[in-house]
């Protein structure tokens, strides 16, 4: 699912809702290793041992990649600037110049339905500014 957004100041929210929805799914498949993975008789203990590894050190990590998103905002509402850096999710930019009107709509993608289904959520609320468009694409 593909949401486009015309106001940079947007992606902060967008990148956070991504970022977050990351964490929780990554504390989720710890839990459900812990929880239920000694009944995975497919499984060698190693095997199961290196997921255990791996979710805890995605897990670890994941609240520095919400840091630097906040980080990022913070210099960018203190300069007003533009966003330098695209975050990941963005898979596109589309300029937009119509009748002297100079904007930019963002392409994010790479999100399952449920999350895009939020992210747009999210984003039809914390959208304030009324040059500010937000539109959910299949």
């Amino acid at each position: 699912m593909l949401i486009f957004v015309t106001q940079s100041s947007m992606l902060i929210i967008i990148n956070l809702v991504v970022a977050v929805n990351s964490y929780c799914n990554s504390v989720l498949r710890l839990l459900l290793l812990v929880l239920f993975g000694w009944y995975i008789p497919l499984l060698p203990a190693g095997i199961l041992f290196l997921l255990l590894y791996i979710n805890i050190i995605v897990i670890s990590l994941m609240p520095l990649l919400i840091v630097r998103v906040f980080i990022i905002a913070a210099v960018q509402m203190a300069f007003g600037g533009e966003i330098e850096e695209l975050p990941s999710n963005v898979c596109g930019v589309i300029e937009n110049v119509e009748a002297g009107e100079n904007s930019k709509t963002y392409v994010i993608c790479g999100l399952e339905p449920e999350e895009a289904k939020r992210a747009f959520t999210l984003l039809q609320l914390f959208n304030t500014d009324s040059a500010a468009d937000v539109s959910l694409s299949t």
